[in-house]
């Protein structure tokens, strides 16, 4: 290999390289600015911390949302398919929000909630 293609292999290995990490943390979910204001605006009026709301599962606190409750998980940080939250998003017969919430999730809003606890729900 002559020196100028050896160099431009390293220099493209380089930015690659680069470029990868940055999407990776570009692509990251920040829960403050993405999931906070979704579950606030969507989900708290039944999941909030107020104790006389009609749900007894509390979706404002990683603690309370991650909890065995009789064999599942409203967040399971360690399997998707396992947590009941995006289980619940998607159904088409028992959905949440329910059909008649006046506050829906958006499709986006779904797939960044999905993108969240895949993420490991912090």
């Amino acid at each position: 290999m002559n020196f100028k293609f050896r160099t431009t292999l390293i220099i493209s290995i380089f930015l690659s390289l680069i470029n990868s990490s940055h999407s990776a943390e570009t692509s990251k979910v920040d829960f403050a600015r993405q999931i906070l204001p979704i579950l606030s605006n969507k989900c708290f009026a039944c999941h909030g911390p107020d104790s006389k709301k009609p749900s007894q599962l509390r979706l404002d606190s990683y603690q309370a949302a991650t909890a065995d409750r009789e064999g599942t998980k409203a967040i399971d940080p360690n399997d998707l398919k396992e947590s009941e939250i995006i289980f619940r998003i998607h159904d088409k017969e028992d959905p949440m929000p329910p059909v008649d919430a006046e506050k829906q999730l958006t499709e986006s809003e779904r797939e960044l909630l999905s993108s969240w606890v895949k993420s490991g729900g912090n």
